[in-house]
């Protein structure tokens, strides 16, 4: 593998559950999810395994096919994160990214019995929505192909306010939390600047990796 010839491009980008990437140009790029025909067939499988009994080869057999279906999910999300990876390797010579703690991100929000948790379901389809979009592999693959074909990958710090900062003012007047997770274009109460959440937050990311 041979380095790229240098270019003079840099992009921010937003990772999230929406939108699996926005870059700082506005650019929203989404990763496929499992398709509804995927989707039955898994169902059914498991179905299938429910009513199997314990040790027998048919269990075996469905067990199997089920490991498939899983199987053809998983690569068909590899194969979308390889293309939109490699193309923004070959397009840009810095990529600034955030250091995201996917592993928190995705917990639980259930709680217990005595502290119950907060907006459970809404939680729930969050962490699918993350886990759907491989955040983590998606960083380990920009990380190997930047070194490969010469180009820079630069991580911020995690607590950077990029969604709630403005592009323009810089102060700190944007969505924040998860109930405010709907707000996709927001206001400065400061400067009147409408934002995009989440080009504003991309913009704000290559700002803070420059």
């Amino acid at each position: 593998i041979e380095p790229l010839p240098a270019t003079s491009a840099s992009v921010g980008l937003d990772l999230g559950a929406t939108t699996a990437i926005v870059t700082s140009h506005g650019e929203k790029i989404h990763l496929p999810k499992v398709s509804t025909k995927l989707a039955g067939k898994l169902k059914r499988a498991q179905r299938e395994l429910a009513r199997r009994q314990k040790g027998s080869a048919n269990r075996t057999k469905t067990k199997l096919k089920i490991a498939r279906i899983h199987a053809h999910i998983a690569d068909k999300r590899r194969d979308a994160l390889h293309k939109v990876t490699t193309k923004l390797v070959h397009e840009n010579q810095v990529i600034v990214i955030e250091d995201l703690a996917v592993k928190a991100m995705t917990a639980t929000a259930k709680g217990t019995l005595t502290s119950p948790g907060k907006r459970v379901k809404q939680k729930a389809g969050l962490n699918r929505a993350l886990l759907n979009n491989s955040l983590a592999e998606l960083r380990t693959l920009l990380e190997y192909k930047a070194q490969w074909y010469g180009r820079e990958l630069i991580v911020i710090g995690r607590f950077t306010p990029s969604t709630r900062m403005c592009g323009n003012c810089t102060q700190l007047t944007g969505p924040k939390g998860l109930k405010d997770l709907g707000i996709r274009t927001w206001t400065c109460s400061n400067c009147n600047t409408t934002h995009d959440r989440d080009t504003n937050a991309a913009q704000n990311i290559l700002a803070a990796g420059h």
